[in-house]
């Protein structure tokens, strides 16, 4: 990472497919990696070094949690309250960002 300014990367459903394939990239460059999940003590992939922070998706204080400071974000997860509800997300972001 010499010369490079280190990013802060949050993502969202870092535990999953997706989610893991995108987090792990910065983590092995030694970026810093925080990510949401429900379970922080469960399955984790392996990602050096990341931070993962307990907290819910529906929940904006979780989720102003996980993207402060942060200079890059990936959303990989599902929508809040499930397919129906998939707009909750945003609002979920939006209001976590005031």
């Amino acid at each position: 990472m010499s010369g490079q300014i280190p990013m802060r990367v949050a993502v969202v459903g870092a535990t999953g497919f997706h989610g893991g394939a995108v987090a792990r990239l910065p983590a092995e460059r030694q970026h810093r990696v925080r990510t949401l999940t429900r379970r922080p003590e469960g399955d984790r992939p392996p990602l050096p070094g990341a931070e993962f922070v307990a907290g819910e998706l529906g929940s904006p204080a979780d989720v102003r949690r996980l993207f402060e400071g942060a200079t890059h974000a990936f959303w990989s997860g599902s929508g809040v309250g499930g397919r129906r509800r998939h707009g909750g997300a945003a609002r979920v972001l939006l209001t976590a960002r005031s």
